[in-house]
């Protein structure tokens, strides 16, 4: 029997897919809201780019959920119901809503550590629910519709970051931190409800098999699990770098909360979401290793841009707008074409634990490149800070086509050969 069917009865796909983009919506709301919209608010109030890197060591649990990872893999396979990921998932949604809610009747901005508090507790709930969701979905869906459910994880993630990017900024800018808060909470709140429809699923029995029982051993001593922390710590160093600063770099250069705001949302999300739709489009013609490829030669092209921007600002028309609503369609497919790479790599009897390992490598990267970004800016400038990610892009370009030559890199792998 595949994986993917195995230990439980599929569920019917309008509520799995259902259930996914909200579970994905939501943490991509929280995870924006701390990469971009707080960032960009703290820059308009005068917050150094130091104190703005630090914060994004509040991201830590994202980098660190490998660790739980295990544990929530072994509650949501708990009972032979999905009650146990109906649980897990609700009852981490409803408590960010508690969160926010906190937010909104405290001022979180007269004492930053009581906001750092505050959304280290939201990461946290957030991962506990994209590591049961990432499993459902691995064990649910056959290999040939995983290109959907990527396409709606990345669309997801783009929706919650119009909530918690564009329109947070926007309102914080025109009608102010509470009424921001408050449209969070709304949203957080209804994507919350599909996941309850996960009690009234029934799955099949499953054999207790003590060598099946979730383990970081086991992930780190897959090779195809190793090999892929190794590609996404290569491709993303550069990503990573460029999208690190890029909020505080266009306060910088002079957009006002609300024009900013306006631009994520008309202009990066709906490029974003643009970018999702070819990439799942690109991945039905080519193969998603080589869709990466294209998407590092992409990107290094657009980091050129930006780094020429940083030294010299272009004097053509909305040229920095332009800018960044290239580089949102750019990282969208590359996401796109990363995440199924993440999936088949991830296939197996601990779905969870194991994409969880990938994605917390992504997101070390992430808190890394910020934190050290931060100085990097204060210190030295932004075009230090675009140069390296120019760099790193660079390198992994190289890697890459050299790596596919060897008939070593990932993009030579099939979803068969990908099994563990």
């Amino acid at each position: 029997m595949p994986p993917s069917t195995q230990g439980a009865m599929p569920l019917g796909l309008p509520v799995l897919l259902c259930t996914l983009a909200g579970v994905y919506t939501t943490q991509s709301l929280i995870g924006v809201f701390t990469l971009q919209g707080i960032p960009a608010v703290l820059r308009a109030e005068g917050i150094t780019t130091t104190k703005i890197g630090l914060f994004y060591i509040a991201l830590l649990p994202w980098a660190l959920k490998f660790i739980w990872a295990p544990t929530v893999e072994k509650l949501r396979k708990n009972n032979l119901t999905f009650c146990c990921h109906a649980y897990l998932i609700m009852g981490s949604q409803w408590l960010i809503a508690l969160i926010l809610t906190l937010f909104i009747i405290s001022s979180p901005f007269e004492y930053l550590p009581l906001l750092f508090i505050g959304v280290l507790i939201l990461t946290l709930l957030s991962t506990i629910a994209d590591i049961t969701a990432d499993g459902l979905a691995i064990d649910q869906l056959p290999i040939h519709k995983r290109s959907i459910a990527n396409v709606l994880q990345v669309g997801g993630s783009y929706l919650g970051a119009i909530l918690g990017g564009g329109l947070f900024i926007y309102l914080s800018g025109s009608h102010g931190w509470e009424t921001a808060i408050i449209v969070l909470l709304v949203a957080v709140i209804m994507m919350s409800l599909p996941s309850t429809q996960l009690r009234k699923k029934i799955g099949t029995p499953k054999t207790s098999d003590i060598s099946n029982r979730p383990s970081l051993g086991r992930a780190f001593g897959n090779p195809i699990i190793r090999k892929g922390i190794f590609w996404i710590l290569v491709c993303q160093l550069g990503t990573r770098s460029m999208l690190a600063m890029l909020m505080p770099f266009m306060i910088d250069q002079g957009l006002e909360l609300k024009s900013l705001g306006i631009l994520a949302v008309g202009g990066g999300a709906v490029a974003s979401l643009a970018g999702v739709l070819a990439g799942g489009v690109l991945l039905q013609r080519i193969n998603a290793g080589t869709l990466l490829a294209l998407a590092l030669i992409m990107e290094g092209i657009v980091c050129i841009a930006l780094l020429k921007y940083s030294i010299s600002p272009i004097s053509l028309p909305y040229c920095l707008e332009m800018i960044f609503v290239i580089i949102s369609v750019v990282s969208a497919i590359k996401f796109v074409a990363l995440y199924t790479l993440m999936m088949h790599w991830s296939e197996g009897s601990q779905s969870g634990v194991d994409f969880s390992l990938l994605q917390s490598a992504d997101m070390f990267i992430a808190i890394s490149t910020a934190v050290v970004g931060g100085w990097l800016v204060f210190s030295y400038g932004y075009p230090l800070q675009f140069g390296i990610a120019l760099i790193a892009t660079v390198c992994a370009i190289s890697l890459f086509i050299y790596s596919y030559r060897k008939n070593v890199s990932c993009a030579r792998l099939t979803p068969a050969e990908l099994k563990p």
